[in-house]
């Protein structure tokens, strides 16, 4: 097994954070958008990418302090993964206020047909 420095472990790492966003964003990005299978995808590239959040602050982060200062890795990897994360949120928030009107449309429904039925 070939052994990485902290600067090459870091850069793989952010790569594979940044890579799992960008499917994040193309799936939710698609026109024919299946919410149930495409939420479970996206939610096991979440599960992945957390896990690689997790080892990155493992790798960076000590009891003593920061084991590599913030340069420009740092600086260039949140550069490229915050507009992305940021569209991703968006999509969500979007998706949620969808549902809640879908929600709230079946409700209305529903109670009209039980006033209906008295």
């Amino acid at each position: 097994m070939q052994k990485f420095n902290v600067i090459e472990q870091f850069e793989i790492i952010s790569k594979e954070i940044i890579s799992l966003t960008q499917e994040i964003a193309e799936i939710i990005k698609k026109n024919n958008f299946d919410e149930t299978s495409d939420i479970l995808t996206i939610e096991d590239r979440y599960l992945k990418r957390e896990q690689s959040i997790e080892e990155l602050n493992k790798l960076i982060s000590t009891s003593e302090g920061v084991k590599i200062p913030a340069t420009d890795r740092w600086t260039q990897f949140m550069e490229k993964i915050i507009p992305v994360e940021e569209e991703n949120i968006n999509f969500f928030e979007t998706k949620l206020s969808e549902i809640k009107e879908k929600l709230l449309e079946i409700t209305k429904t529903k109670k009209l047909l039980l006033y209906n039925d008295q």
